[in-house]
């Protein structure tokens, strides 16, 4: 049995027996989610000595069903990271923050289930863009990145066209920064990305 399978039993056996006996979910196509999110942080860099953190920020999906287990999802989110230099001695040099806008693209598997708790799988691809610079960063060059995209959540429907959501994601990125044309750094970010916020089905 694949590791996948294994999960998606492993998660439905966690879900609380009174939610399962609740009604059954809504039959609606479309489905549109907005989150809070918390970002984590796991970087690199080549060279290395590059620090980036993160913080809170708000995203949106939508999402429409394809089969009664198979959905795609479009979502969006900002994202704001604070750059650090090493320096030899002393404290770190703060280079400013990159204000970003990843796009992902998700295909969602979620099992048909009755009641009022439904999960889900989804993997897919992110893009990412920068928007906006500061510091020492805003006369610097910063390229898109692209990368694999992975997703597990769960909706708690509340009515039958209004739910809560809970969502984990990760995307893998890698970008550049550079001036004129010349490289100055790579910057490896794979982001774990919590997020909780409401959802309605139509």
């Amino acid at each position: 049995m694949s590791r996948k399978k294994l999960f998606l039993l492993a998660l439905i056996a966690t879900l609380p027996a009174t939610a399962l006996s609740a009604q059954s979910g809504p039959q609606g196509q479309w489905t549109f989610r907005t989150r809070a999110l918390i970002s984590g942080q796991s970087h690199g860099s080549d060279p290395t000595g590059y620090k980036m953190y993160s913080g809170i920020s708000i995203g949106a999906a939508i999402s429409r069903r394809f089969s009664r287990v198979v959905s795609a999802e479009l979502g969006v989110r900002t994202e704001s990271r604070e750059v650090d230099q090493a320096a030899a001695s002393g404290p770190d040099l703060r280079l400013g923050s990159l204000e970003m806008i990843p796009l992902t693209l998700l295909v969602q598997v979620q099992p048909s289930v009755r009641g009022s708790l439904h999960p889900y799988v989804g993997a897919g691809a992110a893009l990412t863009v920068g928007w906006e610079k500061s510091g020492a960063l805003d006369n610097l060059d910063v390229s898109p990145g692209f990368g694999p995209a992975l997703q597990v959540g769960v909706d708690w429907f509340l009515s039958p066209g209004a739910f809560l959501n809970l969502d984990a994601k990760w995307n893998g990125l890698s970008t550049d920064i550079g001036s004129g044309g010349t490289r100055i750094a790579t910057f490896h970010v794979d982001p774990m990305t919590l997020g909780f916020g409401v959802g309605f089905r139509f």
